[in-house]
């Protein structure tokens, strides 16, 4: 959150810095990227938002090298692609054999939907999205993305 606020006032080198302590502290959370990703590349600074993006990636393709078939990281890089808005292709695979692995989980699930909202396939994320609300009925953020990705259809 320090660092969405430094890029909100535009003070860019504090913003490095405190996502540089992020990366050292968990190279793996890509959420600083979720976060602050789109902020960048709004504020004009692609090259410091695709730097970010590929500090994190390197560490997660590190992690799959390691163990190819860890679910979780398979996830987290398609999420951060997809709420990045890049490597679409990618993340669809990334995220379809997370879903393999784990069929039963509805967080790999609303990371497939929301790939495959990104990529333009509007049905197939609504579709998707059902299956998470079948799979956690109790989840709310189920069900807005639902509603969000419905209302695209129109």
């Amino acid at each position: 959150s320090q660092a969405i606020a430094l890029i909100q006032r535009e003070d860019f080198t504090a913003a490095r810095r405190e996502l540089d302590i992020a990366f050292r502290l968990h190279s793996q959370d890509v959420e600083a990227v979720v976060s602050c990703y789109p902020l960048l590349a709004k504020a004009g600074k692609t090259d410091f938002a695709n730097e970010l993006l590929s500090q994190f990636e390197a560490s997660l393709k590190a992690q799959l090298e390691k163990w190819p078939n860890d679910a979780m990281t398979l996830n987290n890089l398609a999420w951060m692609y997809a709420k990045s808005d890049v490597k679409l292709d990618q993340a669809l695979q990334l995220s379809n054999k997370a879903v393999e692995l784990v069929p039963s989980s509805a967080v790999y699930r609303d990371t497939l939907a929301e790939v495959q909202f990104h990529s333009g396939d509007i049905e197939g994320a609504i579709n998707t999205m059902r299956e998470c609300v079948r799979i956690d009925p109790r989840e709310l953020g189920y069900r807005k993305n639902l509603a969000r990705f419905s209302a695209a259809r129109k």
